[in-house]
């Protein structure tokens, strides 16, 4: 039977007419910080940071010069970075209830409280000295400490001295140096065991990893006291590199400098943005001589490229400027004993195309297997993994994008030996992200599934690049960020300390949080 056609009636989903182009006006997103509710206030919140309780757990001696190298555990249960969030010491402010970063003592640039592997454990504790620069480990396998200040634009410098390092050519790709070392009877109150890596990582960089063994950073790989490589790991185990590889054997008591070169944010922004044009150089040809009689044809100057608003990347990820400090973070009180203020925030994630990416051999080497190259048949979506060697300035995924005149070099007691890395990768959003805080828990759903995180393409101030020191098997190392024992060569004056950025990132975060006040005032907000 032929049904008659039904007559089709507006309902309220219609939308209405749309403008002529030329009528439609875009308003730009607004990014504004989120805004909480504040707790009730508690004697905590205004306490200033209290320096974390230790207890002496090892002291090494050096049989040479009779040196001691005191080390101690931090009390049990203190705060630690882990399960996607990292922490930070807060105070609030007395007059307007919000709160600020404030560093507990020692106060200066070193390593830090809270952003290192798991250092209570009783198995494989991670062992700081009195000041928070030299740090150890007992047990046969790395484990990272970042430092507690980093680089986004400029030149930066600090020195590592090796104060246990088993000698060259004791360790084998077959057997491992820890395994080697107890066989020798080395002891651990020894200076003549261990080993260690160093180098920079990223905030993604897992810190069960030594630097260089992941996507996220660059590490100098020590080998029984041989340099094998200096680079960044992905695929497995397998190192890429572009200078370094005559570096010479390291011995206790030899000191590492390296410093890292970041372009201006200005720069960085564009290349995160994907409008950034490489300059090039100045070029004047001779002017070519025309026939008789006739004048040659004057060059054609190309039209300059209209000033655009939005790049594709900026509609894509909706990034923010370069100047938005956006923090996603909420005052608790945490920590042993008497409770203390700390600051929680997420931390950002591995990209979901590198998730599994990480050096997943590196298990394997700490315990004494050797460490083979991936098959390149079995990568997960490899045609979707550039090498490190591939990626450049204006790759089309954002985190494959290399900053300009960005590079590592390296001193070794004070000898020059050159760019062991260069073409550092972007770490500027949309290269790394958060995950929307308000979406990482348990929704109530019909059929019980859980919310997909959103990703949010924002700076909270803490991107860029970190110190980074791994220890393994007893090795033990000394980072100074001033008052070296070499210091920066005269012939960069551009160069500057990283203890300069201790105070400067104190700074950073009380201009941020003054921002972040008025935004709240103006009511824009998260």
């Amino acid at each position: 039977m032929d049904r008659p056609q039904r007559a089709k009636k507006p309902t309220s989903k219609v939308q209405p007419e749309s403008k002529p182009e030329e009528e439609i006006k875009t308003e730009p997103v607004i990014i504004a910080p989120p805004k909480y509710k504040l707790p009730e206030p508690v004697p905590q919140h205004y306490a200033a940071p209290f320096e974390i309780p230790r207890s002496l757990a090892l002291v090494k001696t050096d049989d040479a010069t009779g040196q001691q190298h005191k080390f101690y555990k931090l009390a049990p249960n203190h705060v630690e970075c882990r399960n996607g969030f990292k922490y930070a010491r807060a105070i609030r402010n007395q007059e307007s209830g919000n709160f600020r970063d404030a560093e507990g003592p020692p106060l200066h640039a070193r390593f830090s409280d809270e952003d290192h592997f798991s250092c209570t454990h009783e198995d494989f504790p991670v062992l700081f000295s009195k000041d928070m620069r030299s740090v150890t480990q007992t047990q046969p396998f790395n484990t990272a400490v970042r430092a507690n200040v980093f680089a986004r634009e400029g030149s930066y410098y600090f020195e590592t001295k090796l104060i246990s390092q088993s000698v060259a050519g004791r360790e084998t790709e077959q057997r491992s140096l820890h395994f080697l070392d107890k066989q020798a009877d080395r002891e651990i109150e020894g200076v003549e065991i261990g080993s260690t890596r160093l180098g920079f990582v990223r905030r993604e960089h897992h810190l069960g990893y030594p630097p260089g063994a992941s996507f996220y950073g660059y590490g100098l790989r020590l080998v029984g006291g041989h340099a094998k490589d200096f680079g960044s790991v992905i695929f497995g185990s397998e190192i890429y590199k572009v200078k370094g590889q005559n570096l010479p054997d390291f011995n206790t008591g030899d000191v590492i400098g390296l410093m890292i070169t970041l372009p201006s944010l200005k720069i960085q922004q564009k290349v995160a943005e994907g409008s950034y044009v490489p300059e090039k150089p100045a070029f004047t040809a001779a002017p070519k001589k025309g026939k008789k009689g006739r004048k040659p044809k004057e060059p054609v100057p190309e039209p300059e490229p209209a000033a655009s608003t939005e790049t594709q990347d900026q509609k894509a990820f909706n990034i923010s400027s370069v100047n938005d400090i956006i923090r996603f973070r909420y005052p608790i009180l945490a920590g042993p004993q008497t409770k203390a203020c700390y600051h929680e925030s997420v931390e950002y994630i591995l990209q979901e195309d590198l998730r599994g990416v990480h050096a997943v051999n590196s298990n394997a080497h700490s315990k004494g297997l050797p460490m083979k190259a991936p098959d390149q048949n079995k990568m997960i979506r490899p045609n979707l993994f550039p090498r490190p060697n591939e990626a450049r300035v204006d790759h089309p995924l954002p985190h494959f994008r290399t900053l300009p005149d960005s590079k590592i070099e390296m001193w070794v007691n004070g000898k020059y030996l050159g760019v062991v890395w260069e073409d550092l990768l972007a770490f500027l959003p949309p290269a790394s992200y958060l995950e929307d805080p308000g979406a990482m828990v348990e929704v109530n759903k019909p059929k019980g599934k859980k919310k997909k995180a959103e990703k949010v393409f924002v700076d909270d101030g803490s991107l860029g690049y970190y110190p980074c020191v791994s220890v393994y098997g007893g090795g033990a190392s000394e980072c100074r960020f001033k008052d070296f024992w070499y210091g920066i060569p005269e012939d960069r004056p551009e160069a500057r300390p990283f203890e300069d950025r201790f105070l400067e990132q104190g700074v950073e975060d009380v201009l941020a949080t003054a921002v972040d006040e008025a935004a709240w005032e103006m009511g824009q907000e998260g």
